[in-house]
């Protein structure tokens, strides 16, 4: 085949002063190939990932929960709706480690929902896609 390569005035790359690529050398680079990771070191990037999701939304799920629960189960009134006001109460009636009560059983909870929900997707994923952790051994 005819390889032609013409720039601006002739010669080099079209669109720019580069000069042109040995003929050896492939014009379009041909796409990446997918990784392919073992189902096991998904199952474990989800739990973990979950894991540390669900440890770093915890004040959230605190202020979540105190607005809820606000004059059902308790005397406390926040005269607010806004995240930032009730957790600057929070930290300054009880301490900021009152944001982080409940930590261990939401990451213990959420932890292993995440691993076999993504664990799961990106198997189904690469078997539907028939891709095989073998071919790239």
């Amino acid at each position: 085949p005819v390889r032609r390569c013409r720039g601006a005035h002739g010669r080099g790359l079209p669109g720019t002063r580069l000069p042109c690529p040995p003929a050896s050398m492939p014009i379009a680079a041909t796409p990446p190939q997918p990784i392919i990771r073992p189902p096991f070191t998904q199952f474990v990037a989800g739990g973990i990932a979950g894991g540390t999701a669900a440890a770093a939304t915890t004040p959230l799920d605190v202020v979540k929960t105190r607005l809820q629960l606000e004059g059902l189960g308790s005397a406390t009134r926040y005269q607010t709706m806004s995240v930032i006001p009730v957790m600057r109460r929070i930290a300054g009636e009880e301490g900021a480690a009152a944001l982080w009560s409940g930590w261990r059983p939401r990451v213990l909870f959420n932890a292993p929902a995440a691993a076999i929900c993504w664990g799961v997707y990106e198997t189904c994923k690469t078997f539907l896609a028939g891709d095989d952790v073998a071919d790239q051994a």
